[in-house]
Protein backbone atom coordinates (compact mmCIF):
# COMPACT_ATOMS: atom_id res chain seq x y z
CA UNK A 1 0.00 0.00 0.00
CA UNK A 2 1.41 3.41 -0.94
CA UNK A 3 0.29 6.51 1.02
CA UNK A 4 1.70 9.86 -0.10
CA UNK A 5 4.33 8.09 -2.18
CA UNK A 6 5.29 5.98 0.83
CA UNK A 7 4.79 2.23 0.95
CA UNK A 8 3.08 1.00 4.12
CA UNK A 9 2.10 -2.46 5.27
CA UNK A 10 -1.46 -3.78 5.30
CA UNK A 11 -1.36 -3.65 9.11
CA UNK A 12 -0.48 0.04 9.03
CA UNK A 13 -3.17 0.70 6.44
CA UNK A 14 -5.72 -1.09 8.63
CA UNK A 15 -4.71 1.07 11.59
CA UNK A 16 -5.17 4.18 9.48
CA UNK A 17 -8.59 3.00 8.41
CA UNK A 18 -9.49 2.15 12.02
CA UNK A 19 -8.41 5.55 13.30
CA UNK A 20 -5.60 4.10 15.45
CA UNK A 21 -3.21 6.55 13.89
CA UNK A 22 -3.22 8.98 11.01
CA UNK A 23 -0.42 10.21 8.80
CA UNK A 24 0.79 13.73 9.45
CA UNK A 25 -0.64 15.13 6.23
CA UNK A 26 -4.04 13.43 6.40
CA UNK A 27 -5.84 16.08 4.36
CA UNK A 28 -4.81 14.31 1.16
CA UNK A 29 -4.31 10.54 1.07
CA UNK A 30 -3.88 8.60 -2.17
CA UNK A 31 -3.59 4.84 -2.09
CA UNK A 32 -2.63 2.04 -4.42
CA UNK A 33 -3.66 -1.51 -3.51
CA UNK A 34 -2.13 -4.33 -5.51
CA UNK A 35 -3.34 -7.88 -6.10
CA UNK A 36 -7.06 -7.07 -6.48
CA UNK A 37 -9.26 -8.37 -9.31
CA UNK A 38 -10.31 -5.89 -11.97
CA UNK A 39 -13.66 -4.32 -11.04
CA UNK A 40 -13.58 -5.43 -7.39
CA UNK A 41 -14.76 -3.10 -4.64
CA UNK A 42 -12.85 -3.81 -1.38
CA UNK A 43 -14.85 -3.93 1.84
CA UNK A 44 -14.28 -4.90 5.46
CA UNK A 45 -15.42 -8.37 6.50
CA UNK A 46 -16.73 -9.41 9.93
CA UNK A 47 -13.21 -9.40 11.31
CA UNK A 48 -12.54 -5.93 9.96
CA UNK A 49 -10.15 -7.20 7.30
CA UNK A 50 -10.19 -5.61 3.86
CA UNK A 51 -11.44 -8.23 1.35
CA UNK A 52 -13.02 -8.45 -2.10
CA UNK A 53 -15.80 -10.53 -3.69
CA UNK A 54 -15.76 -9.86 -7.39
CA UNK A 55 -18.73 -12.15 -8.13
CA UNK A 56 -21.04 -10.34 -5.68
CA UNK A 57 -19.88 -6.70 -5.82
CA UNK A 58 -18.51 -5.46 -9.11
CA UNK A 59 -17.75 -2.08 -10.70
CA UNK A 60 -17.27 -1.90 -14.46
CA UNK A 61 -15.08 1.16 -14.96
CA UNK A 62 -15.37 0.91 -18.73
CA UNK A 63 -19.17 1.39 -18.72
CA UNK A 64 -19.56 3.02 -15.28
CA UNK A 65 -21.97 0.29 -14.17
CA UNK A 66 -22.40 -1.33 -10.74
CA UNK A 67 -23.34 -4.98 -10.34
CA UNK A 68 -24.59 -6.59 -7.12
CA UNK A 69 -24.64 -10.35 -7.36
CA UNK A 70 -23.25 -10.47 -10.90
CA UNK A 71 -21.81 -8.54 -13.84
CA UNK A 72 -23.85 -5.38 -14.58
CA UNK A 73 -25.74 -4.59 -17.76
CA UNK A 74 -27.22 -1.31 -16.46
CA UNK A 75 -26.13 1.58 -14.24
CA UNK A 76 -27.23 -0.49 -11.25
CA UNK A 77 -27.85 -4.20 -11.84
CA UNK A 78 -29.07 -6.31 -8.92
CA UNK A 79 -29.22 -10.11 -9.11
CA UNK A 80 -31.89 -11.00 -6.53
CA UNK A 81 -34.41 -9.21 -4.33
CA UNK A 82 -34.35 -5.50 -3.52
CA UNK A 83 -35.83 -4.22 -0.25
CA UNK A 84 -36.91 -0.57 -0.13
CA UNK A 85 -37.86 1.06 3.15
CA UNK A 86 -38.30 -2.12 5.19
CA UNK A 87 -39.57 -0.85 8.59
CA UNK A 88 -39.71 2.76 7.40
CA UNK A 89 -41.17 4.52 4.37
CA UNK A 90 -39.15 3.84 1.26
CA UNK A 91 -39.54 5.43 -2.15
CA UNK A 92 -38.06 4.74 -5.58
CA UNK A 93 -38.08 7.89 -7.72
CA UNK A 94 -38.01 8.02 -11.53
CA UNK A 95 -36.76 11.16 -13.26
CA UNK A 96 -36.43 12.28 -16.86
CA UNK A 97 -33.21 13.45 -18.52
CA UNK A 98 -33.79 16.96 -17.16
CA UNK A 99 -33.93 15.67 -13.61
CA UNK A 100 -37.67 16.15 -13.17
CA UNK A 101 -39.57 13.45 -11.27
CA UNK A 102 -42.02 11.60 -13.53
CA UNK A 103 -43.07 8.77 -11.22
CA UNK A 104 -42.37 7.05 -7.93
CA UNK A 105 -43.12 3.78 -6.19
CA UNK A 106 -43.62 3.81 -2.42
CA UNK A 107 -43.96 1.00 0.11
CA UNK A 108 -46.94 2.63 1.84
CA UNK A 109 -50.22 1.11 0.69
CA UNK A 110 -48.63 -0.14 -2.53
CA UNK A 111 -48.53 3.32 -4.11
CA UNK A 112 -47.49 3.66 -7.76
CA UNK A 113 -47.67 7.33 -8.69
CA UNK A 114 -47.11 8.89 -12.12
CA UNK A 115 -46.52 12.64 -12.12
CA UNK A 116 -46.33 13.22 -15.85
CA UNK A 117 -49.20 13.00 -18.33
CA UNK A 118 -48.29 9.49 -19.45
CA UNK A 119 -49.70 5.96 -19.48
CA UNK A 120 -48.76 2.87 -17.47
CA UNK A 121 -48.40 -0.31 -19.53
CA UNK A 122 -47.85 -4.00 -18.79
CA UNK A 123 -45.72 -5.60 -21.49
CA UNK A 124 -45.02 -9.31 -20.79
CA UNK A 125 -42.69 -10.80 -23.41
CA UNK A 126 -42.26 -7.28 -24.83
CA UNK A 127 -45.87 -7.27 -26.02
CA UNK A 128 -48.28 -4.73 -24.57
CA UNK A 129 -51.27 -6.42 -22.92
CA UNK A 130 -52.76 -3.84 -20.56
CA UNK A 131 -52.61 -0.02 -20.49
CA UNK A 132 -53.83 2.41 -17.81
CA UNK A 133 -54.23 5.70 -19.60
CA UNK A 134 -53.56 9.04 -17.94
CA UNK A 135 -57.18 10.16 -18.47
CA UNK A 136 -58.41 7.34 -16.21
CA UNK A 137 -59.29 4.86 -18.94
CA UNK A 138 -58.10 1.25 -19.19
CA UNK A 139 -57.23 -0.53 -22.42
CA UNK A 140 -57.00 -4.33 -22.66
CA UNK A 141 -55.41 -5.48 -25.90
CA UNK A 142 -55.66 -1.99 -27.44
CA UNK A 143 -53.77 1.29 -26.96
CA UNK A 144 -56.65 3.79 -27.11
CA UNK A 145 -60.34 3.82 -26.15
CA UNK A 146 -61.68 6.71 -28.22
CA UNK A 147 -61.71 10.51 -28.26
CA UNK A 148 -62.93 12.34 -25.12
CA UNK A 149 -63.32 9.03 -23.25
CA UNK A 150 -63.27 9.16 -19.43
CA UNK A 151 -63.41 6.05 -17.19
CA UNK A 152 -63.85 3.75 -20.20
CA UNK A 153 -62.66 0.14 -20.40
CA UNK A 154 -61.63 -0.80 -23.96
CA UNK A 155 -61.22 -4.46 -25.00
CA UNK A 156 -59.52 -5.59 -28.18
CA UNK A 157 -60.71 -8.48 -30.34
CA UNK A 158 -59.88 -11.89 -28.88
CA UNK A 159 -60.68 -15.57 -29.23
CA UNK A 160 -63.70 -17.25 -27.67
CA UNK A 161 -62.85 -19.70 -24.85
CA UNK A 162 -63.44 -23.38 -25.54
CA UNK A 163 -64.26 -24.21 -21.91
CA UNK A 164 -66.37 -22.56 -19.21
CA UNK A 165 -64.73 -22.99 -15.77
CA UNK A 166 -67.07 -22.85 -12.81
CA UNK A 167 -67.45 -19.81 -10.57
CA UNK A 168 -66.19 -17.24 -13.01
CA UNK A 169 -67.36 -14.81 -15.68
CA UNK A 170 -65.91 -14.84 -19.19
CA UNK A 171 -65.89 -11.60 -21.15
CA UNK A 172 -64.38 -11.22 -24.62
CA UNK A 173 -64.75 -9.35 -27.89
CA UNK A 174 -64.93 -11.03 -31.28
CA UNK A 175 -64.27 -9.23 -34.56
CA UNK A 176 -67.20 -9.92 -36.87
CA UNK A 177 -65.95 -7.85 -39.81
CA UNK A 178 -64.85 -4.33 -40.70
CA UNK A 179 -66.24 -1.90 -38.14
CA UNK A 180 -68.19 -4.61 -36.29
CA UNK A 181 -66.96 -6.14 -33.05
CA UNK A 182 -69.29 -7.90 -30.64
CA UNK A 183 -68.99 -8.21 -26.88
CA UNK A 184 -69.55 -11.73 -25.52
CA UNK A 185 -70.40 -12.51 -21.92
CA UNK A 186 -70.77 -15.93 -20.34
CA UNK A 187 -70.98 -17.07 -16.74
CA UNK A 188 -71.45 -20.52 -15.30
CA UNK A 189 -71.13 -22.29 -12.01
CA UNK A 190 -73.02 -20.34 -9.36
CA UNK A 191 -75.95 -18.19 -8.21
CA UNK A 192 -73.83 -15.04 -8.39
CA UNK A 193 -73.19 -15.75 -12.07
CA UNK A 194 -76.91 -16.13 -12.68
CA UNK A 195 -77.53 -12.78 -10.96
CA UNK A 196 -74.94 -11.15 -13.21
CA UNK A 197 -76.66 -12.56 -16.29
CA UNK A 198 -80.02 -11.27 -15.04
CA UNK A 199 -78.55 -7.78 -14.57
CA UNK A 200 -77.29 -7.86 -18.14
CA UNK A 201 -80.67 -8.97 -19.49
CA UNK A 202 -82.51 -6.22 -17.59
CA UNK A 203 -80.05 -3.68 -18.96
CA UNK A 204 -80.80 -4.73 -22.54
CA UNK A 205 -84.57 -4.99 -22.04
CA UNK A 206 -86.05 -2.59 -19.49
CA UNK A 207 -89.67 -3.52 -20.17
CA UNK A 208 -90.84 -7.05 -20.98
CA UNK A 209 -88.34 -9.92 -20.74
CA UNK A 210 -89.08 -12.82 -23.09
CA UNK A 211 -87.22 -15.97 -24.09
CA UNK A 212 -86.25 -14.25 -27.34
CA UNK A 213 -84.92 -11.15 -25.55
CA UNK A 214 -82.89 -13.33 -23.17
CA UNK A 215 -81.36 -15.25 -26.08
CA UNK A 216 -80.57 -11.98 -27.86
CA UNK A 217 -78.91 -10.42 -24.82
CA UNK A 218 -76.75 -13.48 -24.15
CA UNK A 219 -75.80 -14.08 -27.76
CA UNK A 220 -77.47 -17.51 -28.02
CA UNK A 221 -79.89 -18.93 -30.55
CA UNK A 222 -83.54 -19.38 -29.47
CA UNK A 223 -84.68 -22.99 -29.10
CA UNK A 224 -87.29 -22.43 -31.80
CA UNK A 225 -84.47 -22.17 -34.35
CA UNK A 226 -83.50 -25.77 -33.58
CA UNK A 227 -87.12 -26.89 -33.95
CA UNK A 228 -87.11 -25.12 -37.32
CA UNK A 229 -84.01 -27.12 -38.27
CA UNK A 230 -85.78 -30.37 -37.32
CA UNK A 231 -88.79 -29.60 -39.52
CA UNK A 232 -86.57 -28.58 -42.44
CA UNK A 233 -84.68 -31.88 -42.13
CA UNK A 234 -87.93 -33.83 -42.19
CA UNK A 235 -88.97 -32.03 -45.39
CA UNK A 236 -85.52 -32.38 -46.95
CA UNK A 237 -84.96 -28.63 -47.11
CA UNK A 238 -81.20 -28.56 -46.43
CA UNK A 239 -80.95 -24.89 -47.39
CA UNK A 240 -82.44 -24.02 -43.99
CA UNK A 241 -79.44 -25.61 -42.27
CA UNK A 242 -77.05 -23.33 -44.18
CA UNK A 243 -79.26 -20.31 -43.42
CA UNK A 244 -79.18 -21.06 -39.69
CA UNK A 245 -75.41 -21.63 -39.76
CA UNK A 246 -75.00 -18.26 -41.46
CA UNK A 247 -77.13 -16.61 -38.77
CA UNK A 248 -74.94 -18.07 -36.03
CA UNK A 249 -71.85 -16.48 -37.58
CA UNK A 250 -73.26 -13.23 -39.00
CA UNK A 251 -75.16 -12.32 -35.81
CA UNK A 252 -72.17 -13.11 -33.60
CA UNK A 253 -73.93 -15.88 -31.69
CA UNK A 254 -72.08 -18.04 -29.19
CA UNK A 255 -71.04 -20.98 -31.40
CA UNK A 256 -69.85 -23.33 -28.59
CA UNK A 257 -73.14 -22.76 -26.77
CA UNK A 258 -75.10 -23.43 -29.96
CA UNK A 259 -73.35 -26.79 -30.37
CA UNK A 260 -74.10 -27.58 -26.72
CA UNK A 261 -77.75 -26.73 -27.37
CA UNK A 262 -77.83 -29.16 -30.32
CA UNK A 263 -76.38 -31.97 -28.19
CA UNK A 264 -78.87 -31.23 -25.40
CA UNK A 265 -81.68 -31.11 -28.01
CA UNK A 266 -81.02 -34.65 -29.21
CA UNK A 267 -80.70 -35.90 -25.62
CA UNK A 268 -84.16 -34.47 -24.95
CA UNK A 269 -85.50 -36.29 -28.02
CA UNK A 270 -84.04 -39.58 -26.79
CA UNK A 271 -85.55 -39.09 -23.33
CA UNK A 272 -88.97 -38.40 -24.87
CA UNK A 273 -88.71 -41.49 -27.09
CA UNK A 274 -87.73 -43.72 -24.15
CA UNK A 275 -89.67 -42.16 -21.26
CA UNK A 276 -92.33 -39.93 -22.82
CA UNK A 277 -92.81 -36.17 -22.86
CA UNK A 278 -93.64 -35.98 -19.13
CA UNK A 279 -90.35 -37.51 -18.00
CA UNK A 280 -89.34 -35.76 -14.73
CA UNK A 281 -85.69 -35.46 -15.81
CA UNK A 282 -86.70 -32.97 -18.54
CA UNK A 283 -86.45 -29.34 -17.38
CA UNK A 284 -88.87 -28.06 -19.99
CA UNK A 285 -92.03 -25.97 -20.11
CA UNK A 286 -95.30 -27.67 -21.04
CA UNK A 287 -95.16 -25.96 -24.43
CA UNK A 288 -91.68 -27.32 -25.15
CA UNK A 289 -92.71 -30.80 -23.96
CA UNK A 290 -95.44 -30.81 -26.59
CA UNK A 291 -93.00 -29.65 -29.25
CA UNK A 292 -90.52 -32.39 -28.33
CA UNK A 293 -93.30 -34.98 -28.48
CA UNK A 294 -93.88 -33.90 -32.08
CA UNK A 295 -90.18 -33.60 -33.02
CA UNK A 296 -89.37 -37.02 -31.54
CA UNK A 297 -91.44 -38.62 -34.27
CA UNK A 298 -89.06 -37.19 -36.90
CA UNK A 299 -86.11 -39.30 -35.73
CA UNK A 300 -85.26 -42.91 -35.03
CA UNK A 301 -83.36 -43.77 -31.85
CA UNK A 302 -80.38 -44.87 -33.91
CA UNK A 303 -80.20 -41.47 -35.61
CA UNK A 304 -80.16 -39.58 -32.30
CA UNK A 305 -77.50 -41.87 -30.84
CA UNK A 306 -75.41 -41.46 -33.99
CA UNK A 307 -75.69 -37.65 -33.86
CA UNK A 308 -74.66 -37.56 -30.19
CA UNK A 309 -71.76 -39.92 -30.84
CA UNK A 310 -70.59 -37.70 -33.73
Amino acid sequence: MKIKEKWVSWEEFYKIQSGIFSPAAHSHISSEVGGLTLGSIPFADAAGVLVEDNTELFWDSGTDMMGIGGAPSAKLDVYGDVMVGHAVTGTIHFKDVAGNQVAFIQNVGGIIHVDADSDITLDPNNTERLRLLSAGNMAFGVTAVGANAVKVFGIGSGTAPTTSPANMVQLWVEDRGAGYAQLHYRAEGGLRDAESLLDQILTFHEKEVTAHSVASALGIMPRDVIFELDRAGKEGDLAVAFTIANRVFSEGKDLPHFLEMLAEHFRHILVVKFCGKNAPMLSLSNTDREKYAEIATFYRQEQCLSLLDY
